[in-house]
């Protein structure tokens, strides 16, 4: 079955009983900040967003989450809610608000300096503060509240996301055991030995084994999960049925690969005749024939700095495609509170410009890079105007760029995709590649300016074929109806 947002609708009617959805997530959705020109609303950015709000739009549920903007306080109701988005289906959106010290120590702190880099585990270690630690739980504490006070007197579905709210569940539980209370894990479960390392991984699991139903992206990251109990709990695991029993509450383990909401991303992106060098020249000023694309969260996960090493080899290796060949880079800054992160931007600064003043000519340069998000119609559009993608991550849950890619982009354009991102093992038909093999990576770009047009057309068309069938509403039918199944079986 092919599935909608009518399937969905069905399934909210029919299996959910109407019984409202209350999500919770870290980042809100649509942000309201103060500007020069007034008061501007932009969408928010990351998997997360991209991959919910088709779901609430659908449904018409409540979104928990931070509200960080600067007029974000100024435009709720007494309830801290408002409408989002402003025009076609709407939901609600809670704001949650909490001091700078507590969402420091939360977000930047815990979550992105100690859980971030434990679960992607590509060298950069992670730090273990007990005062991040203790506003992680504080915070965890006000979500938990927040959505007792939305869930007050109903027989709600509670669907956590993500990683910075491991401890939600477990504190629902015990206030709320009648609440349905699932999450979703979005980014990658490191080997049992790795997470072993944290100095709270009982209360994390413990948190976690509140939920009824907990998802990931794949099945690795459920055996890791698993692994990981077994050496912390004293708990009974299911292997076969991927289930752990801990204090006679059984939670159910499964993954369910994240998609998009393909349908409406191949609409935008052809809506409009806007594309190809025409449209690009407003992006980048450089002459080329054939334009590769990325676009990213500047994160050291993304593997960027070895995709412009795997450039410089390709123009080293390949000068006949001096002055033809062109890459533009959309990085979108992030936790630029981090170190680690304000590094990383110095790094790519410094060997983009020395690729650029190695290679370049008076009217061509390799290299172009925007250090901001755009909207969603002008990035498909840009997708539509390359040629390829280049998707480099070290590690990734799932990666929706390269499946939006797909999307939107050109019916013989070539995606040329990390093995580590989780979409590798749905998208076969890209050209795979080991980022960290410099050498290897910089011949995929030859060959994918040089396969065939009627390999490419193929390959790109199994790979639509794929994520339309394994889309955004599948990932939250299948879910949502596997958390009601376990409902109604009493487990």
């Amino acid at each position: 079955m092919a599935w909608t947002n009518k399937s969905i609708e069905k399934l909210q009617r029919e299996t959910m009983k109407d019984r409202p959805l209350i999500v919770a997530s870290a980042s809100e959705p649509y942000v309201h900040n103060y500007s020069v020109k007034g008061l501007v609303v932009s969408k928010g950015a990351g998997g997360v967003i991209t991959a919910l709000e088709p779901i609430l739009k659908t449904t018409n549920s409540t979104w928990i989450a931070h509200g960080r903007g600067s007029a974000d306080a100024d435009v709720v109701d007494e309830h801290n809610k408002i409408r989002v988005p402003q025009r076609g289906k709407s939901y609600s959106l809670k704001r949650l608000r909490m001091s700078r010290r507590d969402f420091r120590g939360w977000y930047y702190g815990f979550s992105n300096e100690t859980l971030w880099p434990l679960c992607h585990n590509v060298f950069e270690r992670p730090v273990f503060y007990e005062h991040d630690w203790q506003a992680y739980e504080k915070v965890n504490h006000y979500f938990a509240e927040e959505i007792l006070k939305e869930a007050e007197g109903k027989q709600a579905i509670i669907w956590i996301q993500d990683y910075q709210l491991s401890l939600v569940g477990k504190i629902l539980k015990e206030k709320r055991p009648d609440l349905l209370i699932s999450q979703f894990w979005h980014i990658p479960w490191p080997v049992a030995d790795v997470f072993q390392i944290c100095p709270w991984r009982k209360e994390i699991i413990e948190g976690l084994l509140g939920n009824k139903l907990l998802g990931f992206q794949k099945q690795s990251d459920c055996s890791n999960f698993l692994d990981s109990v077994s050496k912390t709990l004293e708990a009974k695991i299911d292997y076969d049925n991927m289930t752990v029993t801990y204090r006679d509450s059984i939670t159910v383990v499964r993954a369910f690969p994240v998609g998009i909401d393909f349908k409406s991303i191949l609409q935008v992106s052809q809506k409009t005749r806007k594309y190809g060098k025409p449209f690009t020249k407003k992006y980048l000023t450089s002459e080329y024939e054939y334009l590769f694309i990325g676009a990213d969260r500047l994160d050291y996960t993304k593997g960027l700095p070895e995709r412009i090493k795997a450039i410089d080899r390709f123009l080293e290796k390949y000068p006949e495609y001096h002055k033809k060949f062109a890459y533009l880079g959309i990085m979108v800054p992030s936790r630029t509170l981090i170190k680690k992160y304000e590094d990383l931007n110095n790094e790519m600064e410094t060997l983009v410009a020395n690729v650029n003043y190695k290679y370049r000519s008076p009217k061509w340069e390799p290299i172009t890079i925007i250090k901001d998000s755009l909207p969603h119609n002008e990035l498909y559009n840009l997708y539509r105007s390359s040629n390829a993608a280049l998707i480099t991550s070290l590690a990734d849950g799932m990666n929706l760029v390269a499946k939006e890619y797909v999307a939107a982009g050109p019916d013989d354009g070539v995606l040329i995709l990390s093995y580590q991102a989780g979409a590798a093992q749905e998208l076969v038909d890209a050209v795979i590649i080991n980022p960290y093999d410099i050498e290897r990576l910089a011949d995929s770009i030859k060959s994918a300016i040089e396969m065939p047009r009627k390999e490419k057309v193929i390959r790109m068309n199994r790979m639509k074929d794929v994520i339309s069938n394994q889309n955004v509403y599948r990932w939250a039918g299948k879910f949502l109806t596997k958390l009601i199944e376990l409902s109604s079986h009493n487990q």
